[in-house]
Formats: structure tokens, C-alpha cells, sequence
């Protein structure tokens, strides 16, 4: 394991870990500033150089982490932001589940974070509790590995079938699901499960047990598929409507994004 990266970055301790690598918190010795660093070996899916690329394209953007540096260093690529405080799942965990209240005021940031996202052409194609951070009181987005342009010029991309699930499973769409490319649509659909999520403590599919990876997937895309409110009962009708809305979205079409503000806007 390296010391530091990009010569003043010192690793001081493992705060995460997820698919693709692991995070530490580290300390810039000319300043002192604590950081967080993110590596990943060579060897392994180089989504920090995406990442690296995504966070540089989007810098001018105020609810993304700051991009200090990134590289390589010996068997690693290096990928240092700024650090942030909790996630939306450090708050469940911490509290279980959170007041309607809560939940629709983090959901209004959220679109608002992804509608920034968006407008600069990147869509993230992996929004889950852990990948929505506060600083402060301030919401920020993180983890743009799998993320990707939507747009090139005037056109939007081609629409794919018959792909494997890209992102996390227990939060992407059913289109996503179904081996669909994943769109703007796909991002806010998450959303809505990260909002269910935040209320209840736990979604429907979460905690079911599979042997294999290909049934757990096929089993979650069959019950978000039907209606997962036969369970949430007691759901809000502006999150069933929210996440319907979202389902009924075509693949090249611009969330209102408005429509679903003013959604949450209703009871807060």
C-alpha cells in the first residue's frame, strides 16, 4: 500500500470501501487539509479515471466535492477530493428512518443536484444512498465511475437493449432492469427509491436472500416491476406518483423536473 499519492497526499486511515476500490482519509502535508483519497489497482476497472475525467468536466459545479488531484501512483490509480461529513445511509443507519419532513427536503435537493448534473450533459447511472453526502448542512453528489455523457452536441445517445445492470441494484430503475441503457429517466427513478428508502428504513426487495446474483436481479426487477405499494401501503401519493411519473418517461425525454419539485413541494 502506498504512503502518498501525488507526493503530499498522506493515507492516514480506510473510511469505505465499494466495488471498484477503496477510500481513505488523508492529509495534504503542506496544509494540513484533511482530504479523502480513493484508489483502485490498475489491474482492476479503471472507473477512478472516469471518475477523475467527470469531476474535472463538472468542477465549475458547487454541489459535487472538489477535485484535488489524481494519477497514478505504483500499482494504484489515485483519485483526492474533499472530504465530506455522512451519507443519507449513515443517517438511516444512525436513526432507522427519517419524518416525511426530512425526507421531502432531502428529496428537493437531490433533484436539484441531479438536474445540475444533467443540464451539463453527464448522467450518473448510480444514484444510491451512499453516493449523496452532506457537508455541513449541504448536500453534495459523489461516485461518478459509472457515470457517462448523455449527449453529444445536439444528439442524444442510442438506445441499447439486452445490457447487464449498470449501477446498484436495489436502487436502478426497472428500465434498467429490463437491459435498458440507462438515461436521465433512470436517475430520477432512483431517486424515489432512495425517498422511500429514507421513510421507511428499508425497501421490499432489500434484505431478501438469493444464491445467485442473476435471480436476486431477476426477483428485484419483478417485484419493482408490479407494485411495490402494495407493501408501502402508508406511502405518500407524491412518491407513488413521483416514481410512476419517472417510469413513464421515454428514453431520450427531459424529466419535468419542476413537475416532481413541485411534488415534494406539497408537503413541506
Amino acid at each position: 500500500m502506498v504512503v502518498y499519492v501525488a507526493k503530499k497526499f498522506k493515507i492516514l486511515e480506510q473510511i469505505g470501501s465499494g466495488t471498484f476500490g477503496k477510500i481513505y482519509k488523508g492529509e495534504n502535508k503542506n496544509t494540513n487539509e484533511i482530504v479523502a483519497i480513493k484508489l483502485e489497482k490498475k489491474s482492476d476497472n479503471a472507473t477512478i479515471k472516469n471518475e477523475a475525467r467527470v469531476y474535472t468536466y463538472l468542477k465549475c459545479l458547487s454541489c459535487i466535492p472538489r477535485i484535488k488531484s489524481f494519477g497514478v501512483e505504483g500499482k494504484y490509480n489515485f483519485l483526492v477530493i474533499d472530504i465530506l461529513d455522512h451519507s443519507l445511509d449513515d443517517l438511516i443507519k444512525l436513526r432507522g428512518k427519517l419524518d416525511i419532513k426530512r425526507v421531502l427536503t432531502i428529496g428537493i435537493k437531490m433533484i436539484k443536484i441531479i438536474q445540475e448534473i444533467h443540464d451539463a450533459g453527464i448522467v450518473h447511472r448510480d444514484i444510491k444512498p451512499e453516493n449523496f453526502m452532506f457537508k455541513d448542512d449541504n448536500l453534495k453528489a459523489i461516485d461518478f465511475g459509472l457515470s457517462k455523457k448523455y449527449i453529444y452536441g445536439n444528439k442524444h445517445i442510442e438506445f441499447e437493449n439486452n445490457r447487464s445492470i449498470l449501477g446498484t441494484p436495489y436502487f436502478v430503475s426497472v428500465n434498467v432492469h429490463a437491459g435498458q441503457t440507462p438515461s436521465r429517466r433512470d436517475d430520477m427513478e432512483s431517486i424515489g427509491y432512495i425517498l422511500l428508502y429514507l421513510l421507511f428504513g428499508t425497501l421490499p426487495w432489500l434484505n431478501l436472500n438469493f444464491e445467485h446474483k442473476h435471480q436476486r436481479n431477476y426477483n428485484l426487477y419483478t417485484i419493482k416491476k408490479h407494485d411495490p405499494f402494495v407493501i408501502f401501503k402508508s406511502a405518500p401519493k407524491e412518491l407513488k406518483t413521483f416514481i410512476q411519473y419517472c417510469r413513464k418517461l421515454s428514453f431520450v425525454e427531459k424529466p419535468n423536473y419542476l413537475y416532481l419539485l413541485n411534488l415534494l413541494s406539497i408537503q413541506t
